[in-house]
């Protein structure tokens, strides 16, 4: 059944406050354990290589959830699929204090990937679905903080729970949090905006009623299937941010590594300043993402973003590794928010389950592929190589989002 509320021009709902802190606990679980596998597979004996096999294993299940899940999401709502996820994440996790060899970190792994798929991608839409339409933008910019924020908790409380290599705290404490977003999830109505309910209503085709003829059956073959689970507005955001993810994988699993033999590094104290640089960019895309062109908003980021690699390639210095974090913050705090309200804005609102799911498709590609070619090029030829090709990407980006045009148009029009 779906649930209907009076059409408030307000972030400040139940539901919509809810899901929010239910992300950044879901977020920073996530967080917890990126930032440590590395350290984790390293203790037990295995290569840098592993740890981006790891990796592959998280992305190759979120690859075929994500598949999936959007055109489920799109039938049968959000709260099955959020408190399935987190369930099964908290599982995972614990299963890591259970079975720690490293044939069985990929399974873990493995399960791993199919609960955040689900997990992101329904909560995106609730989101979505929970927003005035006029309010899109800004309220997926304020959601985007508890990534933010996640990113700071996540990455410190798992590096800090690590001293004395206590892997055991690390994952027991994030199997507890997982347990807590399950408990906040149970209180969410998932109730849906009353105008974004009309609109989804207007925008389904019609049923054929008895005695019409039915309505043209979708194209069929590969091309018409594959258009039931994938939403082809969303492939250009996607493709931008796919590009982003491939770089900054090397700096959300291999960071840790570089930093624990380098003396003026702090991997702690990187996420600490890369975070507080991210919801600061965030506030900032809150005021100006309705009224900036998406290009014009995001080159900069792509920059700065360049600077940053090179500068943790180049540089040995504490100074400059902390500036580094600031723009790492920018690039995450920005980029991320910005794509994916072009998403939601641009793709038929009754197929944003599909669209979300095709976004994060994108998204889980690059972390996964980043992972497992940034692991093998660091044991091949060292961390400067890596950080010199991340940066390579992320210009890369520039004239591929003039290309694009990527734009935006709202959804408070049918």
């Amino acid at each position: 059944m779906t649930y209907i509320e009076n059409n408030r021009v307000s972030l400040r709902e139940k539901d919509f406050i809810l899901l929010c802190f239910f992300s950044l606990l879901s977020f920073t679980v996530t967080q917890i354990v990126n930032s440590t596998t590395s350290l984790f597979v390293d203790a037990l004996g295995g290569t840098a290589t592993y740890s981006g096999f790891m990796m592959f294993a998280y992305t190759a299940a979120a690859l075929i959830v994500r598949m999936l899940c959007g055109k489920w999401i799109d039938r049968r709502g959000c709260r099955v699929f959020i408190l399935f996820g987190a369930v099964s994440m908290a599982v995972s996790i614990a299963c890591y204090n259970f079975f720690p060899i490293l044939p069985a970190l990929g399974a873990w792994r493995f399960l791993q990937g199919m609960s955040f798929s689900l997990i992101s991608t329904a909560a995106g839409v609730a989101v979505a679905n929970t927003l005035h339409p006029s309010l899109l933008g800004k309220g997926i910019s304020v959601f985007s903080l508890a990534h933010s924020c996640a990113t700071t908790i996540g990455p410190y409380l798992g590096l800090a729970l690590i001293f004395g290599n206590r892997f055991y705290a690390v994952y027991w404490t994030a199997a507890a949090i997982s347990l807590v977003s399950v408990i906040l999830a149970m209180n969410c109505s998932f109730r849906v905006n009353e105008q974004t309910a009309l609109l989804q209503k207007a925008a389904r085709p019609a049923q054929a009623t008895e005695g019409e003829a039915p309505a043209p059956a979708r194209k069929a073959g590969i091309r018409g299937g594959l258009g039931a689970y994938l939403e082809r507005s969303a492939v250009k955001p996607a493709l931008v941010q796919l590009i982003v993810c491939v770089s900054v994988s090397s700096i959300v699993f291999f960071l840790p590594l570089f930093a624990s033999d380098k003396s003026y590094a702090d991997a702690g104290l990187f996420f600490v300043v890369a975070s507080l640089a991210m919801i600061a960019s965030r506030l900032l895309v809150v005021r100006i993402i309705d009224s900036v062109s998406i290009a014009a908003i995001l080159i900069p980021c792509m920059l700065g973003g360049a600077v940053c690699m090179l500068s943790i390639a180049f540089i040995a210095n504490t100074a400059v590794f902390l500036a580094a974090a600031c723009l790492y913050g920018c690039l995450h705090g920005i980029c991320q928010p910005t794509l994916n309200t072009a998403v939601m804005s641009i793709a038929p609102i009754h197929r944003r389950g599909v669209a979300m799911a095709t976004f994060f498709l994108f998204v889980d590609s690059g972390m996964g592929a980043g992972a497992l070619l940034w692991g093998r090029l660091i044991d091949l030829f060292g961390f400067t190589v890596v950080y010199c090709a991340g940066a390579a990407l992320l210009l890369s980006n520039v004239p591929l989002l003039l290309l694009l045009r990527i734009g935006r148009h709202s959804q408070t029009a049918l």
